[in-house]
This record gives structure tokens, C-alpha cells and sequence, in this order.
């Protein structure tokens, strides 16, 4: 069974006041994309910000990890999915996409307070859902 965790919609809509998509525009991002960022620091802040100014345009979207993340702030995403059963995250995420949009999804909750990583093979699984806008992985 999966673990859900979601916050009232109205509280993330004045956490992502309209706003221009600068950082979307300036990456290029077109529906479908994968983004997966790496690198040495900032990219849970990144992954959210983005969120943001997708979330202000109306996309359906998934944040990720394929290593670990801290749990995201109630701000941060309106649902939280831990399913380490690829093919159920799947179907979740295809049920509730269109009524949260943005969805953040995790094979676990570890002690440390962290999320443990999807596979990247269950990346490319969620990629293939049809109500998909965007898909936005930490991926080191």
C-alpha cells in the first residue's frame, strides 16, 4: 500500500504566486522533458523552484530522486508518494496526477529524515504516462 502525504491545495498556490517562467524559458523545457539535475549543491533547491514556476503555469508534473532527498516542505509539493513497487508508483501517480499536478515521489522514508531514490528505470516508467508534463529527477 502506498503512503500519501499532501497539504491543502490553497496553501501551495499562494506559495507560487504567478510568476514568469524565467528559469523554464531559459532551460528550453518542453513538454515531455526529463530533467535530471546533478552536481555538487543546490539542486532539492533548484528541483523546487522549478516546480514552482511550473506549478504557476498550470503543468502536471513529478519531483524525484534517484539518490536522496530531504522530505519536501508543505510548500514544496501538495503530495508525497512512498511506493517502493514500481509498476503501483506508476498507477498512483497516472490516478492523482490531474487533480494535484505536481506530485513527489520516493521508493521510501529512510531514518535520516530523508526519501530513498527511485529507479531510473521506474523514471522512464512514469515518462511514459500520457498526463505527464514534466518530470524533474535529483539524480547524481
Amino acid at each position: 500500500m502506498a503512503e500519501y502525504k499532501k497539504v491543502i491545495p490553497g496553501d501551495l498556490a499562494k506559495a507560487h504566486a504567478q510568476q514568469p517562467p524565467a528559469l523554464a524559458q531559459s532551460l528550453g523545457l518542453r513538454r515531455g522533458d526529463v530533467i535530471s539535475l546533478v552536481g555538487g549543491g543546490g539542486k532539492t533547491s533548484l528541483m523546487f523552484s522549478l516546480a514552482g514556476e511550473l506549478a504557476s503555469a498550470g503543468s502536471r508534473f513529478i519531483t524525484t530522486t534517484t539518490t536522496k532527498i530531504m522530505e519536501p516542505g508543505h510548500f514544496e509539493s501538495p503530495l508525497l508518494i512512498l511506493e517502493a513497487d514500481e509498476d503501483k508508483l506508476t498507477r498512483e501517480v497516472g490516478l492523482r496526477l490531474d487533480e494535484y499536478r505536481h506530485i513527489t515521489v520516493a521508493k521510501e522514508s529512510l531514518p535520516s529524515g530523508k526519501l530513498g531514490g527511485i529507479s531510473p528505470e521506474a523514471v522512464i516508467k512514469l515518462s511514459r504516462l500520457a498526463s505527464v508534463d514534466y518530470i524533474i529527477v535529483e539524480a547524481d
